[in-house]
């Protein structure tokens, strides 16, 4: 296993041949590396072009914890908002120059809006890494993303990873080792463009937190969760809420044994007609969270109350065909 490096980042403006600016942002590409000269670039190709560049800011040490997220005062309506502290937000373009071997990747990228591409994933190596949570939060711009060569064979939070990526159109998390990993609440959550997202070689026999996981993934008309082990998974609050395109589930292998919160999970999946599902053990049905669970789900052709009645009840929900 790979040793963890240092990794070091570097800002800068682009502009092209006539030295126009690329934006009016002072900052469009982060560079990073696992030495202060990797970072150093006097051009950058991205985007069809050649670009010129010149320093934006000093350069930083990306901190080996990854940039945590602060809770801002309560607005006028009692709402909390998070503030990141990653310090390129406003770039369009992400290289990785050299190897480089990070401990954790915590918010590396969130709300980083306007960033489209990110050139030499291929020199990150993630095989040490514990936590990914919040890697692309809010890069809402980022239409492709290829993760397949990332070893997360020592993660444990995939949580928020994608968040707000409502560009990205397609994800294949097939090859991802999550073994290890505990936490993937809000994983793809407001991804609203994607059509397609391979989730079948995931192990999540370990997961706890799925809360929200494929939340207002409302381009999505079809989803294989047939690998899917819930049997650890406590928390499934909003799983598929928003989920407005998809006409058919088949989670007859779900384990619903350590379910506390299943609030919201089916709620305004507008386009569900057929779905089969277990239900959970009449002992514990008091001891899980069920409110609004089936609310919009009209296509299912029942009453959200007499659904959840079924789930409660042990019987489960089977209509539909698939």
């Amino acid at each position: 296993m790979s040793e963890v490096t240092r990794v070091f980042a570097e800002t800068y403006k682009m502009y092209d041949e006539n030295l126009d600016a690329f934006s009016n942002r002072w900052k469009d590409v982060v560079v990073l590396g696992a030495r202060p000269e990797d970072c150093r670039l006097r051009s950058v190709e991205a985007f069809g072009h050649t670009w010129r560049v010149s320093l934006a800011g000093e350069q930083v040490e990306v901190p080996p914890e990854g940039f945590p997220a602060t809770v801002g005062p309560p607005d006028e309506d009692g709402l909390q908002s998070l503030r990141f502290h990653t310090p390129w937000t406003g770039v369009t373009l992400a290289v990785v120059a050299s190897p480089i071997v990070p401990q954790t990747l915590v918010n590396w990228f969130a709300e980083c809006s306007h960033l489209r591409e990110v050139h030499g994933l291929e020199l990150l190596d993630t095989s040490r890494a514990r936590s990914l949570q919040g890697m692309f939060l809010g890069c809402e711009s980022l239409e492709a993303l290829d993760v397949s060569g990332f070893d997360t064979s020592q993660a444990e939070d995939l949580s928020s990873m994608f968040f707000g990526c409502s560009a990205l159109r397609s994800l294949d998390l097939s090859g991802l080792d999550t073994s290890r990993v505990t936490n993937m609440s809000s994983m793809l959550s407001g991804c609203s463009s994607l059509r397609s997202v391979n989730v079948t070689g995931l192990d999540t026999s370990r997961v706890t937190h799925m809360s929200n996981l494929f939340c207002s993934c409302s381009a999505l008309r079809d989803l294989d969760l047939s690998g899917f082990d819930t049997s650890h998974a406590e928390h499934l609050s909003g799983l598929f809420w928003n989920c407005t395109a998809l006409e058919a589930l088949d989670l007859s292998g779900f384990d619903f044994s350590s379910a506390t919160t299943m609030l919201f999970m089916f709620r305004n999946c507008s386009s569900l007609a057929a779905l089969r599902m277990p239900g959970v053990s009449p002992e514990r049905a008091d001891k899980i969270r069920m409110g609004a669970m089936f609310e919009g789900t009209d296509s299912l052709g029942d009453t959200p109350q007499h659904l959840v009645e079924l789930v409660r009840s042990g019987t489960g929900v089977s209509i539909g065909n698939l």
